[in-house]
């Protein structure tokens, strides 16, 4: 069954519309790669799809513990570790604590289908790593990932 609902545009509407097509694409760079480690199947597939459509290279693992071995197996190839907070056998936080134990500055984002309150209390504090919560809207995915990869890294800062 096919549903067509058509709405007329409200006065001064195209003006709105025309600065919303004008927004830039937000694309990543030849070279940077993702990892996603989720443990939803589902929600995996998603995230890999917005990305790959971005221009991500990207790498998958279904929990923490797969996470880390990936990151470990492609060395100076993950820009940024994209997790999930909850997960069976390493949780996020943790994943990212023994991935930044080999590689500080590592580049973080978790995301999660629990509020803070919640993640706080099952153990995964997010600290000083940002994140966004499901449903993710790809819109605001690329544009937190893109600001992340962007930012100066600690060490870029020493130098100057």
């Amino acid at each position: 069954t096919i549903f067509t609902i058509l709405i007329p545009m409200a006065e001064g509407a195209e003006a709105l519309v025309g600065d919303l097509e004008e927004e830039e694409p937000l694309q990543g760079r030849v070279g940077e790669t993702i990892l996603v480690v989720e443990d939803d199947d589902s929600v995996r597939q998603l995230l890999v799809a917005v990305l790959t459509e971005a221009g991500y290279g990207v790498l998958t693992a279904r929990d923490g513990e797969e996470g880390v071995r990936q990151f470990r197996a492609n060395p100076g190839e993950v820009a940024l570790v994209l997790t999930d907070m909850i997960m069976p056998r390493k949780n996020g936080r943790e994943a990212v604590e023994e991935i930044r134990s080999h590689a500080p500055g590592t580049r973080a984002l978790y995301i999660s289908g629990y509020t803070d309150d919640i993640i706080g209390l099952r153990g995964g504090e997010t600290g000083e790593v940002p994140l966004v919560l499901k449903p993710v809207n790809p819109s605001e995915l690329l544009r937190k990932i893109r600001e992340l990869l962007d930012a100066p890294t600690a060490e870029s800062v020493r130098a100057q």
